[in-house]
């Protein structure tokens, strides 16, 4: 049995192969409260404390979709279930919640409905299961990536409140190839791990909802509902058995998932659009809604113990469209040994308030990863770098709109109109949301 040696450092864009074996997760959790104003130009911020504490009943672990489609969209969490138990997910987090230690939250983990009409619900949803191994030298580099949400809603009123994006990453350098024994060991590893100095996908919850104000419902909302990824440029990330359709969604909640953490903002969850409004609300991740199907769009939740949610996404207040414009690799240098990239990004972002119609940030942004890659590496894994650019760009540029640094905003941005105004009216907006 393989058994990895866990180094909580990070790793270099490659991985030499004299280096000893590393162990990296990364886990994001985020989401904030919502402060409600009536309009941009009245926004006042709010200095109150607030001492009200807020009831949470947490229902379960959920996988997006169908549960026929379990096996191929989380091949090794679907494994997991079965192999272990099927409620081991379930148990896990239950345990985990018990550790929470926030005096604005009183969490209650035995499941019941919960009948006034302001009460929360939650459940952990996961999006996606991608894990991947190529092969560096003398040694395989290991990538398990776990992306989900925190969904609260009210289970009386069957309606979505608000969303927590999380994504989970192990990265490993074993000397062989895993197989499907090893690879199911580290998805458990990564979801759920007992060593108390290790962070895990459920742990890493816990410590979310120790820092978080929610409340039961909030007036003002923001919600990503649309991605466009051009085909040639879907297929330079795409891997085996993705779609255009996952790509889509992997930026939309990459960049809730930053957004949310980095300005505090609570979200809707993104829902991928579909042209049929006969496929909607029937699972979160194969259909969707478009802006005008929004009274109508849904997500679906399927509990381990066979329960099952259809929860109204409300509508939003303002809208985020991203579109990805360009991918690029470039050789920059080279030694003896090693040769020198950038992978380039290139994403155009547009926030419109959907009453008002009225536009808050509409230009473009991009961003170049260097990487350094061994000339002994034949076939390196661009599809990841592509992604990697797109993550740091997301990153990068949401920890921007605070207070844009003047060399960022000449370097990496692209508008028609003033930028730092544009950043500034985006701000206003999401002080909104908050």
């Amino acid at each position: 049995m393989y058994e990895s040696k866990a180094i909580f450092t990070y790793l270099p864009t490659y991985l030499p192969t004299y280096l000893p074996i590393y162990i990296l997760i990364v886990l994001f959790v985020s989401g904030c409260s919502t402060a409600p104003t009536k309009t941009t130009s009245d926004f006042k911020i709010d200095t109150k404390t607030d001492t009200k504490v807020t009831k949470i009943n947490f229902q379960g672990f959920s996988l997006t979709g169908e549960q026929s489609t379990n096996e191929v969209n989380f091949p090794y969490t679907s494994k997991l279930w079965k192999t272990l138990d099927k409620t081991i997910l379930d148990d896990a987090a239950r345990a985990a919640l018990k550790s929470v230690h926030n005096p604005k939250l009183e969490i209650t983990t035995e499941r019941n409905e919960l009948k006034n009409d302001d009460a929360i619900s939650a459940a952990i949803m996961l999006d996606s299961e991608d894990i991947s191994q190529e092969k560096i030298g003398k040694r395989f580099k290991v990538a398990i990536t776990l992306r989900g949400q925190l969904i609260l809603f009210n289970l009386q009123k069957m309606t979505v409140i608000s969303s927590y994006p999380l994504t989970a990453q192990l990265l490993d350098a074993p000397d062989h190839e895993l197989n499907n024994e090893e690879l199911a060991a580290l998805v458990q590893e990564l979801y759920i791990n007992k060593n108390p100095k290790k962070k895990s996908f459920i742990t890493e919850i816990v410590m979310r909802l120790n820092d978080i104000t929610i409340a039961p419902s909030y007036k003002l909302k923001i919600q990503t509902i649309k991605v466009t990824v051009p085909d040639a440029l879907a297929n330079l990330m795409k891997k085996q058995n993705q779609t255009n359709k996952d790509m889509e969604a992997l930026i939309a909640r990459s960049f809730d998932k930053y957004l949310s953490k980095n300005q505090h903002v609570s979200m809707l969850p993104f829902v991928p659009e579909t042209k049929n409004k006969s496929d909607l609300a029937v699972n979160g991740d194969k259909t969707g809604h478009t802006w005008k199907d929004q009274s109508i769009s849904r997500l679906a939740l399927s509990l381990s113990d066979g329960s099952r949610f259809q929860l109204e996404i409300p509508t939003p207040d303002y809208i985020v469209s991203l579109e990805l414009k360009k991918l690029i690799k470039e050789k920059v240098g080279e030694n003896s040994v090693d040769n020198s990239f950038v992978y380039v990004s290139k994403i155009n972002i547009k926030s419109e308030q959907q009453q008002m119609g009225s536009t808050s940030i509409d230009l473009d942004f991009r961003y170049a990863l260097p990487v350094t890659i061994s000339k002994s590496i034949n076939n390196p894994d661009d599809k990841s770098r592509y992604i990697e650019s797109i993550m740091e760009s997301l990153r990068i540029f949401t920890e921007q709109i605070n207070k844009p640094d003047s060399d960022w905003l000449d370097t990496w941005i692209e508008s028609k109109s003033d930028p730092e105004e544009q950043f500034e009216g985006f701000l206003k907006v999401l002080n909104h949301c908050k």
